[in-house]
């Protein structure tokens, strides 16, 4: 699932705001857990990204033989 990076900024923005509405949580330090739920974000969107890559780079690779076989991206 492709997540636009605005997103994170304001999701971590909102976060501790929703967190603590509920007061399930006690919350120290909101600003610290904006920060963290922002890096977690874009920590799992950068492994998203990669993932995504590799997978365009073993396309690539093998675009030749799946045209040869008669195989493309998409048949399935």
């Amino acid at each position: 699932m492709l997540i636009n990076r605005d997103f994170c900024r304001s999701y971590g923005d909102r976060s501790h705001k929703e967190t603590c509405r509920g007061e399930l949580v006690e919350v120290k330090n909101a600003v610290a857990l904006t920060q963290r739920v922002r890096q977690a974000m874009m920590d799992e969107i950068t492994v998203e990204d990669r993932i995504s890559e590799e997978a365009r780079q073993i396309l690539t690779q093998h675009q030749d033989q799946m045209r040869s076989t008669g195989f493309l991206p998409g048949d399935v």
